[in-house]
């Protein structure tokens, strides 16, 4: 009953014997914990008794808190006292209390607003700060050795000011000196090529001028059947110095200028095995080949085959006079690439020259400009292949080639 009234009236209730023993409370816990005492407040106890009042309200005080409580007698029947109810007022604390959470929820809610505030100072303060130093980080990844690298505009004096000024100096030497190297590199190109003209032009000149001498020499003293077999041999000799000096032209002008690229889908196993035909019908060489069938390709064929002859003849030539050649020419599909391989049991080529191979100029063998390599090359990467060797020295070299296969469909 003292927990459904104290709900109802939103009260907390103590009950009171007769003699002011506590029987009951809606807060336990009080009792508990000994906060509040057994026994009754001696002043109202005695002024209900010895007085008789109907009722009493006092100041009391629990835990150093001041507080009011109402006291009332109970009466049985016969208009005797049997016990007594008690009501603390806590109206003095809850005020208090709520006083104090209104406090603390202030207080944090400043507290709150302040962090906040703070937090978006320093963000901005931070990017304020860091956006320098995150577009010079973007510039400095996007530097390059060559080409054209932006300037960083920076107005402030201060220590990213310092940076910025000194990144903007390095990005200028950098194209200075990118510009210069440029310039050697294509004076270093030119001049190698200078040489390997001159070199390759002279080679026939000299065969050519002494023939001429001697023939000048044989027209002096007079007809004879000796001046006109020379006269037919010295002609033959012109003839074959003036194509060799064709072709070496032919050669230049090929590699500077490739024809453009007509790229179509065709059975890359056709045109090889077809190549290689001609190859053993031709030379005096044992060619053994392991040519998968129906693999296509897009490339540009005629280049293509261009490739093939290169590499054919080159590893024939690698043979030495005193060796019987021996190829093995393969076609395989590898991992969605056609690989074309193309061994020899040539002289081979030194270990520090395989940087040169397909470098143009570079030419193991006693004739030709060395472009042949570098015009495979060039078409093979244009088809969106690669092409790379392993040699060893008098024991041959073996060229392969990765083409990406595509559906015959």
């Amino acid at each position: 009953m003292l927990n459904e009234e104290s709900s109802t009236y939103n009260v907390d209730i103590n009950l009171f014997d007769a003699e002011g023993r506590l029987l009951s409370s809606t807060k336990p816990y009080l009792l508990e914990n000994e906060i509040l005492g057994e026994m009754m407040n001696p002043i109202a106890f005695t002024k209900l008794t010895l007085n008789q009042n109907s009722q009493l309200l006092i100041h009391e005080e629990l835990e150093g808190s001041d507080y009011l409580s109402a006291y009332v007698p109970l009466f049985d029947g016969k208009n005797r006292v049997i016990g007594y109810l008690n009501t603390p007022y806590f109206a003095k604390n809850e005020e208090l209390n709520k006083q104090i959470s209104s406090l603390v929820v202030n207080v944090l809610n400043i507290y709150f607003l302040l962090l906040l505030v703070g937090v978006s100072i320093a963000y901005i303060i931070s990017r304020q700060i860091s956006k320098p130093l995150l577009l010079i980080q973007e510039k400095i990844a996007k530097t390059e050795l060559r080409g054209s690298n932006e300037l960083i505009v920076y107005d402030r004096d201060d220590e990213i000011g310092q940076l910025v000024k000194q990144y903007n100096k390095m990005v200028m030497e950098l194209e200075e000196s990118a510009d210069q190297l440029a310039e050697n590199e294509r004076e270093d190109a030119w001049r190698e090529m200078a040489k390997q003209v001159a070199h390759e032009i002279k080679n026939p000149l000299t065969p050519m001028k002494l023939s001429m001498q001697h023939l000048q020499r044989a027209y002096e003293q007079g007809p004879s059947e000796k001046l006109d077999a020379l006269f037919k041999k010295t002609s033959v000799l012109f003839i074959d110095q003036i194509n060799s000096l064709s072709n070496m032209a032919s050669e230049f002008s090929n590699f500077a200028q490739m024809p453009e690229d007509k790229f179509t889908k065709f059975n890359l196993s056709e045109v090889l095995a077809n190549t290689v035909e001609l190859f053993i019908r031709s030379e005096n060489v044992a060619i053994k080949t392991q040519i998968d069938p129906d693999i296509w390709v897009i490339a540009d064929v005629e280049q293509l085959k261009r490739v093939f002859n290169n590499l054919i003849k080159n590893a024939i030539q690698a043979v030495p006079e005193d060796r019987t050649g021996k190829l093995e020419i393969s076609l395989k599909p590898i991992r969605k690439m056609a690989r074309i391989r193309v061994k020899d049991n040539g002289s081979g080529i030194p270990l520090d020259l395989y940087k040169k191979v397909f470098v143009p100029n570079f030419s193991t063998k006693n004739s030709g400009m060395g472009l042949g390599l570098a015009i495979c090359k060039k078409i093979i990467e244009s088809a969106q292949g690669n092409i790379s060797f392993v040699s060893e020295v008098n024991k041959g070299t073996t060229f392969e080639v990765n083409l990406p296969i595509v559906d015959k469909a």
